[in-house]
Parts: C-alpha cells; structure tokens; sequence
C-alpha cells in the first residue's frame, strides 16, 4: 500500500507518495487534488484483473444534489467511502513539512 507525504520545498507544499520500503513511486506533486489523481491513475493502471469500472471517478458524487443526497444516505447504511482503495478520501500519512516550518520560524 502507497503512503502519502507531505513536504516542503522551495518555500512550497509538496506532495508525493512511497511504497512500504519508503520508496518514492510518484513525481512531486503541487496540491492533494493532483496526488489523488495520480494515485487513481496508479491504480487502474496497475490492477492486472478484468476491470468493469469503465470511469476513474467515484459516481455516487457526480449527479445533482438531490440524487447525490438520496444516494449518499442509502450509501451510508453499507459502505459510506466506497468499495474500491479509490472511492476513498486520500489523507496524508507522513508529514515532514511540519519540522521544516518549525526550523525556518526559529531561523
């Protein structure tokens, strides 16, 4: 399973994200919206089965609000992030940003 971190470079956020070993398997990416998109991109194009999802995206959260809120509340009585690793919310695991910040403060 690939990990998230966080870092700060350059006087900017960076994100990317590494294997169990620590590993770096993704380029660095600027905001989380693109770390989510490269790691659902990753796992499509590295599942080896037969895939019947023919969309990257979740569509439970496309259609109007009226659908969106119907679905979602049947939704939460099964599974409420989904079933695939992708359906969930991406968060950071590692932060190494913090430490960074920390020491340019008292610099």
């Amino acid at each position: 399973m690939l990990r998230l971190v966080k870092d700060f470079k350059n006087y900017q956020f960076i994100y990317f994200w590494v294997d169990k070993k620590g590993n770096k398997q993704s380029p660095h990416l600027p905001t989380l919206n693109h770390a989510e998109e490269w790691f659902v991109s990753h796992c499509f194009s590295s599942f080896e089965g037969d895939e019947r999802r023919q969309r990257t995206f979740d569509r439970r959260f496309t259609q109007d609000a009226t659908e969106q809120e119907s679905n979602l509340r049947q939704l939460k009585r099964r599974n409420p992030s989904g079933r695939r690793s992708t359906d969930t919310s991406i968060k950071i695991d590692v932060d190494l940003s913090k430490e960074k910040i920390r020491n340019l403060k008292q610099a």
